[in-house]
């Protein structure tokens, strides 16, 4: 049975976009020295975006950034050579993500906006992925 399209658009987003380019960014951000981050922050305020974390909040959040980062590498790659504990991985990853945009608008509800956007893309692939024909590729 071929791979489904969809299967491997998820898998090239979580690898290349959501993986790799989110584990460059981690290493962008803590190879910064102090100076370069309040630029950084500067430099954001003045496109409207506030970042009220100081230099060692940055780099923790880059840290943990790079790890989500690596889940991703992890599950895209295993979408591609169509292994099930990636589409689980994949799902399950998903679903807590939604969960956590959930707690966000209920903690934070004028994040509501930034949070349903950040809410499109796990829940196209929870619902791609609990489609029975994508299931049966995996099951195979």
């Amino acid at each position: 049975m071929p791979r489904p399209v969809g299967v491997t658009i998820v898998g090239l987003i979580n690898l290349v976009f959501r993986g790799l380019a989110g584990l460059a960014a981690g290493l962008v951000i803590r190879g910064l020295s102090p100076d370069k981050l309040a630029q950084l922050k500067a430099q954001a305020l003045q496109w409207g975006m506030e970042i009220p974390l100081g230099p060692a909040e940055l780099k923790t959040a880059a840290n943990a950034q790079m790890a989500i980062a690596l889940i991703f590498i992890i599950s895209g790659a295993g979408l591609l050579i169509g292994k099930d504990w990636a589409r689980r991985l994949t799902l399950y990853f998903s679903l807590a993500v939604l969960f956590m945009v959930a707690a966000m608008v209920f903690m934070a509800p004028q994040s509501a906006g930034m949070a349903l956007a950040e809410a499109v893309y796990p829940a196209i692939v929870v619902y791609y992925l609990t489609k029975k024909d994508v299931i049966n590729y995996f099951k195979k």
